[in-house]
């Protein structure tokens, strides 16, 4: 055949495809008018074109263009038209109108088919089960069931089917026949076709077979070209490709949904991270834990506490009421304000002492009388483990403090943090509940619930379809790196975190490429890799965008850390020293963009760091600080309190200014250093300035940079920060005097100022400060070189009682240890602390004083007015106890200074409270020092006639004329006695007696008996001196 016959022949058979299409979109048009409100609106056999016009009519559109489809069917002589895949739209209309259209054509005239018949036949390829619909199921008649399509259809050819459930597997395998050669007899090809198997009865259908394997082979062609000997570079597989495909084709708008992050697969995905997300932080504070024990080498109460707790909250849920567990000997209670307990180290050092097998007892042991429940430990944990909360304690409880205990969680965290769909099935997941409350649920249970279909649920649980799933329905670019794809697929674009996903240099420049840098700061782009590059680890991008993704990840970090932030922090930490650098950097920038810098450096270094670690990395803080920034303290005090003296913070301060604000900053943390000299010359200044520092006399000595310890008044002139904390408490002031040497002093002279200033210093102490204790102190070692201290020059005011405790104190203790000077001024100071202060008064000072320096000797103070001289005057007859000479001298010197202020005043009352004996008593009142003289002479009862007589004579010689109302009640006794007086200085009262006895004895006697005996010896007196 030459090229003319084969070019004719190839443009007739062009023809009759060409016809054959215009006549099957005719007559589809047709059909589907039959169904729908679209109408014919023109046909164009030239130009094979077809317009729909939507109209409103009753007539079938076979008569409406009857000519046009007879004078097809004319042309062409075809006789007959197969129809496919029509019972789809289960419509017995579209049936009725086609066998409408075929007797047209067959009565026709001019239509004669090509062996010169006049039939055109219309077959049908269609299911059997199109005409019964509704009627087998509703019961029709065994007269009419079944019988609809034999009576519609001229003639039935069934098909037996050739794929079904039971073959399908046979069926797979020669679709995919050279897949499963090429498989061989890899590990990849052996899952490739336990696939097929396991599918292979869900899909029973040739063409979706056929379908399936054209996507796997455009997909596989698309995506990376895996081969079962190794994975595309993206790590997809061959099966897992043709998992897909099988989804694909089972639920095509599911797999659509996948591309846009929805659909049920995307929805298992977040429930299984969830599920992670809870168990993760329970491992991690286990691993903590252990990280805790092997640090301290022991079990630390915080430790012990924590397990303590865990124990009791899955002993309440187990056991009722149980007061105790024991172990040997010994009971550990269940309360926590029990030394022996469940809370303490003690118990916890047993309790991992035990072997599985060996017991103990929740309640007491048999030791007690009334043994408890006896378990081994194994069944104890067995008990216990079913409500304990925290799977990591779990895991604590049964493994101990062990390499092996460590080891097993890193294990189990590493396992966990990389589970899938497949391999942790029994993961217990948080689900919504209808309440909208959460429970938890097995993952397993869940992929049930929401996937439904056996067969996707197999294909999930065998791990056909994984968590990676996502790799599987898009294109990549042919250099997309697998960890990249991950990263930002798995964590970026779902918000899932993942620290410790591997990702090198390239890898992280790939994926900042990829991820907005404004985006750093979400919480699923920590990376400890990823951190590392941002800081400078790798080839970082650009100056400027390494710079905005520091900024931003570090901004992130901060406003997540109470939860990941804390965590990434750590991550970086746990290689230090290693990535000193890429550490400087994160603190540095950790210090422009947060208040609480400090805070959380020491709280995510406390768990990864070794405390030298920790001292270098504040150290660093305190050099590269922002000075505008007021930095917060919670956490950094305690631990600044025990390590600031043993940092290298010397080297931190460059200058006055920072160290400025460094010692202000250990300050607000309430911080008080120990030793000075450690924090160098700059900082140690700084901080002396402000006092928060232990008083000691090596700090005292740095902070005043002198060799030897000033004097507290020259510590308020020359260095009066130092001095306000030497003052700002008892316990600083006291450790100021033990600080002094013996050849030191506290005070030089005693100026009026540092009077002053103590007193006013001691107003801020607490009420219980020992200020007595501290004045002792003071005064011992003041030193007085030009002489004792004049009192009134410390208190110019003369009001002692208004100098608080302090002032009294130490007046006090200058006249005790005698360092006042003898006058007159500071006598009546004395005598006025007497009265505010009781221990002075205990003390006597006043009479010590006077003892010391007789009120004679004393110089004239020129400046005493009358009220001291009442006072000095008063004092000593009361608060005093002089000889007599000394008294008479002293009330003698008064009474030259004023006159005025005597005679003193006495009562009966106040008489008795004289130190003063009755000579002296007689001796006061007979120089006129004190009265009136009948008070006196009514005191002297008794077998004191002679002192009596002195005061009557003294008396009765101030008024020599007869006043009955000068005098005293007198003693019966003495009646008798003054009348024999009467010649010698008796005067007018011998008289009166005699001459009225009874006015006289009735004052004094009240026995008439006793009366009698006194008249007869006035009557004898009287008589024997002449005057009756």
């Amino acid at each position: 055949m030459n090229d003319d016959s084969l070019h004719h022949c190839l443009l007739i058979l062009i023809a009759i495809a060409a016809v054959t299409f215009f006549l099957t979109t005719i007559i589809s048009a047709c059909l589907l008018s039959s169904i729908n409100s679209l109408h014919l609106k023109s046909i164009s056999t030239s130009g094979l074109n077809l317009s729909l016009d939507k109209e409103v009519g009753d007539s079938s559109y076979f008569n409406k263009y009857r000519d046009e489809l007879i004078y097809l069917f004319e042309i062409n002589k075809y006789d007959t038209v197969i129809f496919e895949d029509i019972d789809r739209f289960d419509d017995l209309g579209i049936f009725d109108e086609l066998r409408k259209l075929n007797d047209l054509l067959n009565l026709a005239p001019g239509i004669v088919g090509k062996n010169g018949n006049k039939v055109v036949r219309f077959v049908y390829a269609i299911k059997d089960s199109i005409f019964t619909f509704g009627n087998e199921s509703k019961g029709a008649s065994k007269e009419v069931l079944g019988s609809g399509r034999v009576k519609f259809f001229d003639m039935v050819i069934s098909v037996v089917p050739f794929i079904s459930k039971f073959n399908a597997n046979e069926m797979a395998a020669k679709v995919f026949v050279s897949e499963l050669k090429d498989a061989g007899q890899t590990d990849e090809g052996a899952r490739y076709s336990d696939l097929l198997l396991l599918a292979a009865p869900y899909i029973a259908d040739m063409r979706l077979m056929v379908s399936i394997r054209n996507d796997y082979l455009v997909m596989t062609h698309e995506m990376g070209s895996p081969s079962f000997g190794s994975p595309s570079a993206l790590g997809l597989t061959c099966t897992g490709i043709l998992a897909i495909a099988i989804y694909k084709n089972l639920y095509p708008l599911e797999y659509e949904d996948l591309r846009i992050g929805k659909g049920k697969l995307n929805e298992l995905y977040d429930i299984h991270q969830k599920g992670i997300n809870r168990l993760l932080p329970q491992y991690l504070a286990a691993t903590k834990l252990v990280q805790r024990f092997k640090e301290h080498g022991d079990l630390v109460d915080e430790i012990a506490e924590t397990l303590g707790n865990e124990l009791k909250e899955a002993l309440d849920e187990r056991v009722y009421s149980i007061s105790c567990l024991s172990i040997g000997n010994n009971s550990f209670d269940t309360r926590s304000n029990y030394s022996d307990s469940i809370f303490r180290k003690s118990f916890w050092v047993e309790f991992f002492s035990l072997n599985p097998e060996e017991f103990l007892y929740i309640g007491h042991g048999p030791n007690y009388g009334s043994e408890g429940v006896r378990l081994t430990k194994r069944e104890f944990l067995d008990l216990v483990g079913i409500d304990l909360p925290d799977i990591g304690m779990k895991v604590l409880l049964n493994d101990g403090f062990s390499d092996t205990s460590f080891a097993s969680l890193d294990s189990k965290t590493e396992q966990l943090r990389t589970a899938d769909f497949y391999s942790k099935q029994d993961l217990l997941c948080p689900i919504n509940t209808n309440g909208g409350e959460e429970r938890l649920e097995s993952f397993a249970k869940i992929v049930k619930q929401i996937i439904g279909d056996e067969l996707v649920c197999e294909l999930i649980r065998k791990g056909y379809i994984r968590k990676d799933f996502d790799l599987y329905i898009s294109k990549y670019p042919t250099d997309a790196k697998p960890r990249v794809i991950n990263f930002v697929y798995h964590c970026y674009q779902r918000g899932v975190q993942d620290l410790d996903y591997f990702l090198d240099d390239d890898d992280c420049n790939a994926v900042l490429k990829i991820i907005p840098t404004v985006h750093l700061d979400r919480p699923c782009c920590f990376n400890r890799y990823l951190l590392s590059h941002i800081l400078g680890g790798g080839n970082a991008p650009s100056a400027n965008v390494g710079r905005d993704a520091v900024i931003t990840t570090v901004n992130g970090i901060v406003n997540n850390y109470t939860s990941s932030g804390r965590q990434i922090i750590e991550r970086l930490l746990e290689e230090y020293p290693n990535n000193k650098s890429l550490v400087h950097k994160f603190i540095s920038a950790l210090l422009n963009q947060t208040e609480r810098s400090f805070d959380i450096l020491i709280e995510s270094s406390g768990s990864v760091c070794a405390t030298q670690s920790q001292r270098e990395l504040v150290s660093y803080a305190f050099a590269n600080m922002n000075l505008d920034v007021s930095y917060t303290c919670e956490s950094i005090s305690s631990w600044l309190s025990k390590n600031i003296e043993t940092m290298s913070i010397a080297d931190a301060v460059s200058n006055e200014t920072r160290a400025n604000v460094i010692a202000n900053y250990l300050s607000r943390c309430s911080i008080t250093i120990h030793k000075l000299s450690a924090l160098g010359t700059e900082l140690s200044s700084s901080v002396a300035e402000l006092g928060n520092y232990d008083v000691t006399r090596a700090n005292l000595l740095s902070a005043c940079k002198a060799s030897d310890l000033p004097t507290l008044d020259t510590l308020e002139e020359a260095y009066p920060s130092v001095y306000r904390r030497v003052v700002s408490s008892e316990d600083s002031l006291n450790s100021y005097l033990t600080a002094l040497y013996p050849a030191e002093y506290s005070i030089a002279g005693f100026p009026p100022f540092i009077f002053t200033s103590l007193c006013r210093a001691a107003e801020s102490w607490s009420d219980s400060a020992n200020v007595d204790e501290l004045a002792s102190s003071i005064i011992a070692k003041i030193k007085l070189d030009g002489g004792k201290v004049n009192l009134n020059e410390l208190d110019p005011n003369n009001s002692i009682d208004n100098t608080g405790a302090m002032g009294i104190a130490l007046v006090r203790e200058l006249v005790f240890n005698q360092k006042v000077a003898g006058t007159l001024s500071n006598a009546s100071l004395i005598l006025k602390l007497e009265n505010v202060d009781e221990l002075s008064s205990e003390l006597c000072l006043f009479d010590r004083f006077i003892k010391e320096f007789p009120i004679i000797e004393m110089p004239v103070d020129q400046t005493l007015d009358d009220s001291v001289v009442l006072d000095l005057a008063i004092g000593l007859l009361y608060k005093a106890h002089p000889i007599s000479t000394n008294l008479l001298n002293a009330m003698t010197r008064l009474r030259a200074i004023n006159r005025s202020v005597f005679p003193l005043t006495i009562n009966k009352e106040s008489i008795g409270k004289m130190h003063c004996y009755d000579p002296v008593l007689v001796e006061l009142t007979e120089r006129n020092f004190i009265g009136p003289a009948k008070t006196v002479y009514e005191y002297l009862d008794g077998p004191k006639w002679n002192s009596r007589r002195k005061v009557l004579k003294k008396l009765l010689q101030k008024y020599p004329t007869k006043d009955r109302s000068i005098l005293p009640r007198l003693f019966s006794c003495d009646l008798p006695r003054i009348v024999s007086a009467a010649k010698s200085w008796g005067s007018w009262l011998a008289v009166d007696i005699a001459s009225y006895p009874h006015y006289y004895i009735d004052q004094s006697c009240e026995d008439d008996s006793e009366k009698a005996k006194v008249i007869m010896k006035i009557k004898e007196k009287a008589e024997e001196h002449g005057l009756l």
